[in-house]
């Protein structure tokens, strides 16, 4: 037995999030299994009588909450839950109304809506324990999300699920699986790497001029610092080149930060008119705090 999964979700309150869920979904259990209504409903379909067939078909049904689900507006400014024809409030009340698992997914902070804020028909979903998927930990959320849709499943399932993912491990090679199908590599490739070889490139140069400019000359600290940097930069993108990246916004602070406080230790240690002996203090900073980093993206990837 196929058992399939539907994917509720209201497109402005929570389009990025859904997709990145269907995503990791498909991944798993295939796209054949899972219902979302950009991907499965045809062109010149009747919208309504796909989704009640298409509840009729599910055994699982997931109900994305943003934090506007409840209180979205249409174009009139009415809330889009007090029109009987909304077509999420006809998806969940369908699901409600039928023997399918109803799972409410909270995303991006949102919390379950209030049983008067809703129309008599979905009172019953505040009665159905939710599951919560946050940005910061989706890769280990959605994972949760996963083994809780394994455990309703059929054991039989399961176990084809368990072999296939077993296969694929070892086709790839390893244990790491990407957060989309496009981040999945068996050997790293330069622009999965490249962000992180720019943000650690940058943050040894400026970790460089903050402690040794002006008693070294500008080429060395852009030779010298600029180089670890780069080598931090490639090692890490090597490493976590199947990990979904932090953004800018959070490695080069990291780096600029790991490279002040490692060079504030050094600079302690060194005199400063020690001559080519400075060459150290410019490159060992962004290799102590690439390695540091590394290895806690390691262990909270364990967690």
């Amino acid at each position: 037995m196929s058992e399939k999964i539907f994917i509720s979700y209201r497109r402005e309150d929570s389009r990025g999030v859904t997709g990145r869920i269907y995503d990791r979904l498909e991944d798993h259990f295939g796209r054949d299994r899972i219902f979302m209504d950009v991907d499965t409903i045809r062109p010149g379909m009747d919208f309504v009588a796909a989704i009640e067939k298409a509840v009729d078909a599910s055994d699982v049904f997931l109900v994305v909450i943003g934090p506007n689900w409840a209180t979205s507006l249409d174009a009139a400014g009415n809330r889009r839950l007090a029109n009987p024809e909304d077509f999420v409030r006809l998806e969940v009340s369908a699901a409600l109304a039928r023997d399918v698992q109803v799972i409410p997914v909270l995303v991006e902070n949102a919390i379950m809506p209030y049983s008067d804020d809703l129309p008599d028909d979905l009172k019953p979903l505040t009665r159905r324990n939710a599951i919560e998927i946050s940005h910061t930990r989706f890769s280990m959320d959605a994972d949760r999300l996963i083994r809780v849709l394994e455990e309703i499943f059929e054991p039989s399932t399961k176990e084809q699920i368990s072999v296939k993912r077993e296969i694929s491990k070892s086709e790839i090679g390893q244990q790491m699986k990407a957060e989309r199908p496009g981040d999945k590599t068996k050997q790293p490739s330069l622009p999965d790497i490249l962000p992180t070889i720019i943000y650690w490139t940058i943050g040894g140069i400026a970790g460089g001029f903050f402690h040794w400019y002006p008693y070294v000359s500008i080429f060395s600290v852009f030779f010298y610092a600029g180089t670890s940097g780069l080598l931090s930069g490639v090692g890490l993108g090597v490493v976590l080149r199947n990990k979904k990246p932090d953004s800018w916004i959070i490695q080069v602070p990291l780096a600029l930060i790991g490279n002040i406080l490692v060079g504030s230790f050094i600079r302690g240690l060194f005199v400063l008119h020690v001559g080519d002996i400075i060459i150290a203090p410019l490159l060992i900073p962004p290799l102590v705090t690439g390695a540091l980093y590394g290895l806690l993206k390691a262990l909270l990837s364990k967690r």
